[in-house]
């Protein structure tokens, strides 16, 4: 295998850019460190669950580039994609994905039995989402079970093997968080998949297309509000407020029709999600502490 095709196929499983895999984790690794007591949780289902989120992440990919490559040719961020210049075939990208499948499904078995049927429901999501795009107006709201309950359900079950009180405002935190963050990348998309045979949350709601994002992030912030007070986290309930703070420069800016200013704060979430992260982590150690 020469440098190029070595190329080829990192960029089709978007190993090349890892905020995909920051944004699915994020949630997985809350759930854990949310619904364990101890500062660090046990290490084998956390390890299977972060190699099924990459796995799963690049699996997706291979999916949504299947369905796409004829479209993507036509959109200028995504002409140079593998499958669109013909570097990696089709076929070969049905037997990565179906690898990926097929691995993931071993690790989702070893660990509680729930997790392996909740996986049933996510991977049959991470199929539809690529195809929805074209009949659905509001991929996101898929896009949002795909990289937020399901990470949130199975993570649930791989630590107590059932789900538990605050599985629900996880679940709500989880589905509405990549709403945001897609609609605006949908945002920044929208000049090219305007001329489309695809549907996208920004193009549905317009002029309101902030709105929406303004109202899932509200929905986000309350929820893990709701969650820092059941569980008495300062360091959570400050983490929440400045997250959101810190996103609105952000909305300012893509309001003003600033360039790149929507994809800026599409990237932004992975550092508000690891914040959210961190404050769990710092409370967990802090009450093992004292």
């Amino acid at each position: 295998m020469n440098h190029l095709t070595l190329r080829a196929y990192i960029s089709l499983l978007r190993l090349d850019k890892p905020v995909g895999i920051t944004l699915l984790l994020w949630p997985t690794w809350q759930t854990a460190w949310l619904i364990n007591p101890s500062p660090l949780p046990s290490l084998v289902p956390l390890a299977y669950l972060t190699v099924g989120v990459i796995l799963m992440r690049s699996t997706g990919c291979i999916i949504n580039d299947l369905c796409d490559r004829n479209i993507d040719g036509h959109v200028q961020r995504t002409q140079q994609r593998p499958l669109v210049t013909g570097a990696v075939s089709v076929r070969m990208a049905y037997g990565l994905a179906c690898i990926g499948f097929m691995i993931s499904a071993y690790i989702a078995l070893q660990l509680p039995i729930l997790c392996f049927w909740l996986a049933i429901p996510a991977a049959i999501l991470t199929c539809i989402y690529p195809m929805s795009k074209r009949f659905f107006v509001c991929p996101q709201l898929i896009l949002g079970l795909v990289f937020g309950a399901c990470p949130v359900l199975i993570s649930t079950a791989a630590f107590t093997g059932t789900l538990s009180e605050l599985s629900w405002p996880l679940l709500l935190s989880a589905t509405v968080w990549p709403m945001a963050y897609d609609t605006l990348y949908a945002i920044e998309d929208r000049p090219d998949d305007q001329h489309l045979p695809i549907h996208s949350s920004a193009q549905w709601l317009g002029r309101f297309d902030l709105v929406g994002v303004i109202l899932c992030s509200l929905m986000w912030g309350m929820s893990w509000c709701y969650i820092a007070w059941i569980e008495n986290n300062l360091w959570l309930f400050s983490a929440t407020v400045l997250s959101g703070l810190g996103l609105i420069p952000h909305l300012i800016r893509t309001h003003q029709k600033k360039p790149h200013a929507a994809f800026d704060g599409f990237l932004y979430h992975q550092y508000s999600g690891g914040f959210i992260w961190l404050a769990l982590v710092i409370h967990r150690f802090m009450n093992g502490l004292f």
